[in-house]
């Protein structure tokens, strides 16, 4: 009477790997996912966290049905004992009755499942002994019907469908075939199946011939359902047809202690193929490269590094040339008067941010782009500062004064002094001579050629003034150059490699929510039961509604 899954087992040993990517997808993704899927993702690692904290020495399994299906005595029948209220007039409220098999620890997880207090019954005494020491661990829930008339029931069941770790689906000879359970509940389930299982109640109302025919077309249907490797079995809550099997089944699953991981796994299953759908290829951390010299150069050009080199580069020419210039004529050497740089705009680093991430996002989504630009305009913030900074050192440092300018400097002044001793000669001894003899021709001779030769001083001094104002100049440029490109590397562009470092992170945890391709043997494959024909199908069904109909006319 008992159908075991066809199906592996489903493998739980990567179940944390599986929820990290799962919390990196929803810390991450950015408006990448489907806002229906990124809610769902978002409810599933809520939720399973929330179970995980809870009790992991219980097992959380709810009998769902219908109405007249029996679901109730079944319940009393798993329990032994009269708890939960049976006949066709149900309680208005639309509460499950929750029985407990070892009620240490339990109450934050009935909390959880939002049991009412006087809906919670400990199954285990001291007169029960031993006899219910295997269900130790086992949370047994009965749900509201679902095909109820109140809408809060229907609510209520599919809530804790959600939240349960097993679910039982306890269904009758009249209305297994119910669309309402197979559209609503039984195919959207289909990924569920190793944590779920169905039996056809009330198999007492049936000879046997009759309960076998049911449960072979309930299996076509499951089968239908995209259930074929589902746990099937008959029972009967009158006559504890299957009970002890299915409390064999409750036992096994309590003691693997499994359950909630595989019920996490398949919630996880049921997302995969959205998931891996949304995955987008990676992108090489490489094209960050070619931005470094374009962003670089805008920002040296919006501190105005080139200008500054070159005013630095004109005060030390104006000052060089004062120290080293011919005395009578030095005084002529003014500093050029050139406009100093501006404080650098935030915003206008704000716009050289934008534009290097604009190059890197081109086909990424919306949400990406704008994250990628945000970490971008976030890690240039410092750099109008740092410009600045830059700027105002190299405004304050000292003009240094190269050694050799002393050293012109004395050979000018002594040049100038045998100029003025030489004219005084000349002219001293042509007043005394009273003409021009030997000594003025002398004394002019050395006026002259010191004069002369302090000039051509002078002119070879200029020009190593100069050679020395653009080398000075070209120091400047280089060294602040190569601090705007660290100061660019180490901010703007390490953050844009971390954007897409986590981008491509979120695509890897993506693909691995990809299902794989089917590499089931066919040859290992248990051959699939016969499905009967659906005609004989609908003819059964009307036969045991016939049947039943007059077993309750007679009773």
């Amino acid at each position: 009477m008992i159908r075991q899954q066809s199906q592996h087992v489903r493998d739980t040993s990567d179940l944390p790997d599986r929820l990290d990517r799962i919390s990196l997808i929803v810390k991450e993704e950015s408006g990448q996912l489907e806002r229906r899927t990124a809610t769902a993702t978002e409810r599933l690692l809520r939720r399973a966290g929330q179970r995980l904290r809870l009790s992991g020495e219980h097992t959380v399994v709810a009998l769902a049905g219908g109405t007249g299906s029996g679901k109730s005595s079944l319940f009393n029948a798993l329990a032994g004992l009269e708890l939960s209220q049976v006949g066709i007039r149900r309680p208005t409220t639309a509460a499950p009755y929750a029985c407990v098999w070892g009620a240490e620890n339990v109450a934050g997880l009935l909390d959880w499942l939002e049991v009412p207090h006087d809906r919670r019954i400990g199954r285990e005494s001291e007169l029960d002994a031993d006899s219910e020491v295997a269900l130790r661990g086992l949370v047994l829930l009965d749900l509201p019907d679902h095909d109820s008339v109140e809408a809060t029931h229907r609510l209520e069941v599919d809530r804790l469908i959600d939240l349960v770790d097993v679910l039982v689906w306890v269904l009758d000879p009249q209305k297994y075939a119910d669309a309402v359970v197979h559209e609503r509940y039984l195919r959207p389930l289909r990924s569920y199946s190793d944590v779920m299982m169905v039996v056809l109640n009330q198999a007492d109302r049936l000879d046997p011939g009759q309960a076998q025919s049911c449960l072979q077309d309930l299996r076509r249907m499951l089968s239908d359902d995209g259930l074929s490797g589902i746990r099937t079995m008959l029972t009967s809550a009158r006559s504890g047809v299957g009970v002890s099997d299915l409390r064999a089944v409750l036992t096994t699953a309590v003691a693997s202690h499994q359950a909630t991981a595989r019920r996490i796994s398949a919630d996880l299953d049921g997302l995969s193929g959205r998931l891996g759908q949304l995955a987008r290829p990676d992108i090489e951390l490489s094209v960050v490269d070619p931005l470094a010299g374009p962003a670089t150069a805008s920002l040296i050009a919006l501190a105005g590094i080139d200008r500054l080199a070159a005013l630095r580069a004109a005060d030390y020419r104006t000052r060089g040339l004062r120290r080293t210039g011919w005395p009578l004529a030095a005084w002529r050497h003014r500093r050029d008067e050139g406009t100093p740089p501006l404080a650098v705009l935030r915003s206008e680093v704000d716009e050289v941010a934008r534009s290097a991430a604009s190059l890197i996002t081109e086909g990424l989504p919306t949400g990406w782009q704008q994250r990628v630009e945000h970490a971008a305009v976030v890690a240039a913030a410092p750099l109008a500062d740092d410009l600045d900074a830059a700027v105002h050192a190299e405004v304050q440092a000292p003009i240094p004064a190269s050694r050799w300018w002393h050293m012109a400097m004395v050979v000018n002044w002594l040049l100038l002094l045998m100029v003025g001793a030489g004219a005084a000669w000349a002219v001293t001894t042509y007043l005394r001579a009273d003409g021009i003899t030997t000594s003025v021709l002398i004394g002019g001779a050395v006026a002259g050629g010191a004069l002369v030769l302090g000039l051509f001083c002078a002119a070879v001094f200029e020009k190593l003034v100069n050679r020395g104002a653009e080398s000075r100049q070209r120091r400047i440029e280089s060294h602040v150059h190569a601090e705007v490109a660290a100061t660019t590397e180490n901010q703007l562009l390490v953050a844009l490699r971390a954007e897409l470092t986590t981008y491509n992170t979120l695509q890897q945890a993506l693909r691995s929510f990809a299902p794989p391709p089917s590499q089931a043997d066919p040859s290992t494959e248990r051959p699939p039961d016969p499905v009967p024909d659906p005609r004989a199908a609908v003819v059964l069904r009307k036969v045991v509604k016939v049947v039943l109909s007059k077993m309750d006319e007679a009773s």
